[in-house]
């Protein structure tokens, strides 16, 4: 079986679709990616790499991946789904003239990837499957606010084309369901998969002080003003805790500003953003792990705090009511300091009862990168079995 991968946006760091790509291409399934970068003016102003005139190709643990950009010109916004697309498609149709017609087009997340592949799937007749990854496909009030009329007919036209749909969470298909018309029966539930052999337990901690830790970028959606306002209710009963905060954003000067008002600067760390495995080496050494967000389609990091056997607490913002249960962490309500300071009380007096090694457990069975690959891999052959 070869699988074409279109991911809608390519990360430069731990960059997930070539994660997937790579643990189903150990399965013995092809994965060839094709990869087009937006770019904008001050995309070039900051990194003038990132202006590819050319596209580029290499392979990355047996992923063959084309890559190229597409230039937006200011106030081009809406001319994505097309100026985007068809660069896409360009790039395809060279693929197709060197490597034959693929069994399968796996596209990551409908905007836009998915109304590419839609085209494709049609011009071509190979059969799709979208993996939708965006949280903003949760309903709630902002995000009936990011979905602008003009994106309706490219998501009727790519959930359409698409023999499956997977989500990242259940929270995804009310509104899949419902405000795109996506039959129930094409809809199916994967998590997001992590390597859980880079990050184990810890033997011991000390109690004291109790750390608290968060990794996330420091935007409005991911809440930590909720938690840095939480935590400074908690530390006027509790004295030895500490807060440490991983990541960077647009936030981060007013989240430092909030902290110093708090008088909570001594108790509070800002790391900034570190590479990934300083990241969890972070996430080992702490205590509990706390995911604040306002909206959250899954919560990855949730899952490698688990494969480091730390309990969990996170708001009932969408994709964490799925991951913890009551042996794993706790749940808050989302934009609530006083619930969510109940639940990091209640976590410093019940910590004891959490078993690290079953909460490893538990992430091992449900999210580690050959389980998940199975799940996968099993989508591509019904896909391609119904066509």
């Amino acid at each position: 079986m070869r699988v074409v991968i279109i991911p809608s946006w390519f990360p430069s760091a731990n960059n997930f679709f070539l994660q997937q790509a790579t643990a189903i291409a150990r399965k013995g399934i092809v994965q060839d990616m094709l990869a087009v970068d937006i770019t904008g003016i001050s995309d070039i102003l900051r990194y003038p790499a990132s202006l590819r005139f050319c596209e580029e190709k290499y392979s990355v643990h047996n992923v063959s991946i084309v890559r190229g950009n597409w230039f937006k010109r200011p106030g081009e916004g809406q001319f994505i789904p097309e100026g985007w697309t068809s660069k896409v498609i360009r790039i395809f149709n060279k693929y197709v003239q060197q490597k034959n017609r693929p069994d399968l087009i796996h596209a990551h997340s409908s905007l836009w990837a998915g109304y590419a592949g839609a085209l494709l799937s049609r011009k071509y007749n190979v059969p799709m499957v979208i993996t939708e990854h965006r949280s903003r496909f949760i309903s709630t009030p902002e995000s009936d606010q990011f979905f602008k009329p003009y994106f309706h007919p490219f998501l009727n036209a790519a959930f359409g084309a698409a023999v499956k749909v997977i989500t990242v969470s259940d929270a995804m298909q009310t509104m899949l369901t419902g405000r795109f018309k996506v039959p129930l029966s094409k809809i199916v539930t994967i998590p997001n998969m992590i390597d859980c052999t880079k990050i184990q337990p810890l033997c011991s901690k000390d109690n004291r002080p109790f750390i608290f830790i968060t990794a996330c970028r420091l935007e409005e959606e991911k809440g930590v003003d909720i938690l840095i306002r939480a935590f400074g209710l908690l530390s006027k009963r509790e004295q030895e805790i500490l807060l440490v905060i991983v990541g960077d954003g647009s936030k981060q000067k007013e989240l430092k500003q909030l902290t110093a008002a708090l008088s909570l600067t001594e108790q509070i760390k800002f790391t900034g953003i570190l590479p990934h495995n300083e990241t969890l080496k972070q996430i080992q050494h702490a205590h509990c792990f706390v995911l604040s967000s306002r909206l959250e389609a899954f919560g990855v990091v949730l899952a490698e705090a688990m494969a480091g056997g730390l309990p969990l607490i996170a708001t009932r913002c969408g994709g964490p009511e799925k991951i913890i249960t009551p042996d794993t962490g706790l749940l808050a309500e989302k934009n609530n300091p006083q619930s969510l300071a109940a639940a990091m009380q209640q976590m410093i007096e019940q910590y004891k009862n959490f078993d690290p090694a079953h909460i490893r457990s538990s992430a091992l069975i449900k999210y580690d990168e050959p389980v998940v690959a199975d799940q996968i891999i099993e989508v591509y052959q019904e896909a391609i079995a119904i066509t």
